[in-house]
């Protein structure tokens, strides 16, 4: 599995050191006694528990909102109002990195041709982060 941000998830702290780098699916996670539903109250969605594409929806250009009819609404209004998710200026600077991303992905493989280097696991991871990021920019 690759890092991309669609494989990420929003997490206080003790979550996520808990979590690790092991996946979500891992027996392990699941048997953990350090994360059970209804272990305490918490500020945001927590990324185990709640389902964030029922209290969350994102719209083109990746703006995020609370759903009206949000079971944790109120967590969901605090995890976005913390993490600056519905902040324009957010939006528009990482919209811009991935474009950045994009640009030095293509220098790099126009490096490659202009070399005359055929360096095909290079290239093809080349342009697999580039679909990658291409992917993440549909909705932008």
């Amino acid at each position: 599995m690759g890092i991309f941000a669609s494989n990420l998830t929003m997490a206080c702290h003790p979550c996520n050191m808990q979590k690790g780098n092991r996946d979500l699916g891992d027996a392990a996670m699941r048997a953990s006694k350090a994360l059970r539903a209804g272990s305490g109250s918490f500020k945001w969605l927590h990324p185990y528990f709640d389902d964030f594409h029922l209290n969350i929806e994102v719209h083109p250009g990746w703006v995020y909102a609370v759903k009206s009819n949000a079971p944790r609404a109120a967590e969901a209004t605090a995890m976005l109002r913390d993490l600056e998710l519905d902040q324009i200026k957010r939006i528009q600077k990482t919209a811009q990195r991935y474009h950045d991303l994009i640009a030095r992905a293509v220098v790099v493989m126009n490096k490659l041709i202009e070399r005359n280097e055929i360096d095909r696991p290079r290239m093809k991871w080349v342009m697999a982060f580039i679909a990658s990021i291409n992917e993440e920019l549909r909705w932008i």
